[in-house]
């Protein structure tokens, strides 16, 4: 609506990170179906990654905004999108928690 554009780079690492995070959600989701615990550890590490990844993204976003080849907004809306990967992926791993403390 607002006709935000990012740059090639802020897209390459949006779509990193949306990968993990549909990786980690189908995972968490086929752990609990079968009741998992290996898959449910899959989970986790993949959790991982995402939290290191949100981190580098952050990192990469300062610096696009400090050179200016984002805007504020622009970069207001890439942080929001990459918290609300996060939150994705925490409630996958929520579940695989689930799956993992059922089978302690």
């Amino acid at each position: 609506n607002k006709n935000v554009k990012f740059s090639q780079e802020a897209i390459e690492q949006l779509n990193e990170l949306y990968v993990l995070v549909i990786d980690a959600l189908d995972k968490s989701i086929e752990s609990f179906r079968h009741n998992d615990s290996q898959i449910a550890q899959e989970v986790m590490y993949i959790e991982e990654k995402i939290d290191n990844l949100r981190e580098k993204l952050r990192e990469s976003n300062i610096k696009r905004l400090s050179k200016g080849v984002c805007s504020a907004n622009n970069s207001a809306i890439f942080l929001d999108i990459i918290s609300n990967f996060e939150r994705i992926g925490d409630h996958a791993t929520n579940v695989a928690e689930v799956v993992l403390n059922k089978l302690s």
